[in-house]
């Protein structure tokens, strides 16, 4: 799968697996913007709640507790098992992430209930099974196939990192949907290597609870894709 991008691949297994080893790296590479004490023991599994925050001076947005209970409100069981045992932390940032090396979701002072929603989609790529990976690879891949770089522009993020982003995002949920993360593999022959269009199926998943109607209005194969590997049956 790495080889057919042209991409090396210790190269991209070292940038999506092992980024998060530091949290300084992990946030050059995966910048983003924008999740107890918890009766859920039956989600998110052995949960860590942990909400000493990095400083003292911090303004959060909505309670841990609460964006877990909200979130358990909306989603499916199904995602629940699939995603149990992930840990959350606040964090007194803007931005949010999923470090998968300790399979942390790390949640900033704006975040809610659809932040966290979006983060349990980098978990939940992550437990794909081999033929959900296939159908995956290949809704991603058609979705962008007509996009060359020159359909992108690059800009800076809130950690000083670059990205680019589509400047026509109407046949997307969001600007944030089209984010592909800067390497020099960024793209193959001015094609898109989606294995750095990390935030396709995260706010795929968030859009799916959020707006299912413009989900499936924007990308059809995404919803019933998403719908299939989450719904309770």
């Amino acid at each position: 799968m790495l080889k057919q991008t042209g991409a090396d691949d210790k190269y991209i297994r070292l940038k999506q697996n092992n980024l998060s080893n530091t949290r300084k790296e992990y946030l050059k590479f995966l910048d983003k913007t924008g999740r107890t004490r918890i009766t859920v023991n039956e989600w998110i599994g052995n949960t860590t709640l942990n909400l000493k925050l990095d400083t003292k001076n911090t303004t959060i947005k909505k309670d841990t507790k609460y964006i877990v209970n909200d979130t358990r409100s909306i989603v499916s069981n199904r995602l629940q098992t699939r995603t149990k045992g992930v840990k959350i932390n606040r964090i007194n940032e803007r931005y949010s992430y999923y470090e998968p090396s300790t399979n942390k979701i790390k949640l900033g002072n704006n975040a809610d209930e659809y932040t966290l929603i979006h983060e349990l989609g980098h978990k939940l790529a992550s437990t794909f099974t081999k033929e959900e990976r296939k159908e995956y690879n290949k809704i991603i891949k058609d979705k962008f196939s007509n996009y060359k770089k020159s359909d992108f522009k690059k800009v800076e993020g809130t950690s000083g990192s670059e990205y680019w982003v589509l400047k026509d995002t109407s046949k997307f949920v969001s600007k944030y949907q089209t984010r592909i993360y800067d390497s020099k593999f960024s793209f193959i022959f001015d094609n898109v290597n989606t294995h750095l269009a990390l935030e396709y199926i995260s706010e795929g998943l968030k859009y799916y609870y959020k707006n299912p109607s413009l989900l499936k209005q924007k990308d059809k194969k995404l919803y019933e894709f998403i719908d299939k590997v989450v719904r309770d049956e």
